[in-house]
């Protein structure tokens, strides 16, 4: 007889757990839906001592980079790269260097996407260049890069810290440094 006892109390139990949930959950305001994230996306330094988060601006016209030292200090730089741009796939290609992807926030999408240019620079925004991206003339100015096509970082090389290979237009793979 006992054994019949303890299986259906279990029973018993859950059921009276189940019919009471609804009574401890509380409604979602339709505000938090309609709210922005406060970050796209976090990663962390290879040695684990910055995080870097692409967080986007009140107005949301822009995505800055911020890179946060993790030892409590409050340390926190923010990078920007071009205004009102947005940043996407952060890649540390070394304890002190990431590689992001310019990007743009499409209408209904949940976070900006690459256009597929390259931009690198060190933890205090400094040093910062285009590794892979079309810029144009300016006046009598040439520019730089007249890059077309697409590119991504396909690894990072552990062994030789700021280098990095990256898949371009055509299948092409090339070994950048990123320093």
């Amino acid at each position: 007889m006992d054994t019949i006892r303890k299986p259906l109390a279990r029973c018993i139990g859950a059921l009276l757990a189940c019919a009471a949930a609804p009574v401890f959950a509380q409604a979602i305001p339709a505000a938090d839906f309609a709210k922005r994230q406060e970050a796209w996306g976090a990663t962390l330094s290879p040695m684990g001592e910055y995080a870097a988060l692409e967080v986007p601006v009140k107005d949301g016209l822009e995505t800055q980079l911020q890179i946060v030292k993790l030892d409590g200090s409050g340390d926190t730089k923010v990078l920007r790269f071009r205004s009102q741009q947005h940043v996407s796939d952060v890649i540390w290609t070394a304890d002190d260097r990431v590689v992001v992807s310019p990007a743009r926030l499409q209408p209904l999408k949940e976070a900006p996407a690459s256009y597929g240019e390259l931009m690198t620079s060190d933890i205090n925004g400094k040093n910062q260049d285009t590794l892979f991206g079309y810029i144009p003339d300016s006046g009598n100015l040439r520019g730089k890069r007249k890059d077309t096509g697409w590119s991504v970082v396909t690894e990072v090389l552990d062994a030789e810290p700021g280098m990095a290979l990256v898949d371009s237009p055509a299948g092409i793979a090339a070994k950048i440094r990123t320093r």
